[in-house]
């Protein structure tokens, strides 16, 4: 079993990093798609 909170945690932290190591995606793209997931943790 897993924590849904601590995944979707873990998964915005992912985006944050890509955010700072990708270039070919636009930056605008990850920060939506991060704040997307904050946004499903506490939907919850």
């Amino acid at each position: 079993m897993c924590d849904y909170e601590i995944e979707t945690d873990l998964l915005a932290s992912q985006i944050g990093e890509a955010i700072h190591a990708i270039r070919h995606i636009h930056k605008e793209d990850l920060l939506l798609l991060c704040e997307q997931v904050y946004h499903a943790n506490g939907s919850i």
